[in-house]
């Protein structure tokens, strides 16, 4: 997993294989490859924060948003 700016990139290698038996029969297959995801993010993300766990097949990334100063209004007064 890398974020890079405006980027979440995922990319892995996967590999399965399922075997079937029966009375006449056998079967074995295997899956394998390559992949990636481009996800565009929030402009203002704090990278250098972001965390990833997996579980039970569920990927979670977890990236904090930047906080932005709120608008206030300031009352000037004079003397």
């Amino acid at each position: 997993i890398e974020v890079d700016g405006e980027m979440l990139r995922v990319s892995g290698h996967r590999e399965e294989k399922t075997e079937k038996s029966k009375k006449n029969f056998f079967s074995r297959e295997i899956r394998y490859g390559s992949f990636e995801r481009i996800i565009p993010l929030p402009k203002r993300v704090v990278s250098d924060q972001a965390k990833a766990t997996y579980h039970d097949g569920i990927l979670t990334v977890t990236i904090p948003i930047e906080t932005v100063a709120k608008r206030r209004k300031i009352n000037v007064s004079s003397n």
